[in-house]
């Protein structure tokens, strides 16, 4: 099941092959979003995903660092999505 998941995150480009997620990660994603629950853009509350600022695949160690992570949502609002 776990590869599953981790094949799953690298089709969805969330992650590469060598860094699978940590087991950490959807309770460091559920805090952040209690935290800010709105996109840092345009304030929206629907369909909103965590993001990290500096891919965690590209540095490992900001994977669960809360000053790496960015609230973010797909409304696709003025050309941005």
């Amino acid at each position: 099941m776990k590869l599953f998941k981790h094949l799953h995150d690298v089709l969805q480009g969330k992650t590469d092959m060598e860094h699978p997620r940590s087991n950490k990660w959807p309770k460091v994603r559920k805090d952040h979003l209690s935290l800010y629950p709105t996109c840092a853009l345009c304030g929206g509350t629907k369909k909103l995903e965590v993001h990290h600022i500096m891919p965690f695949h590209l540095d490992p160690t900001k994977e669960l660092d809360p000053n790496n992570l960015i609230t973010l949502c797909e409304a696709n609002k003025n050309g941005v999505n």
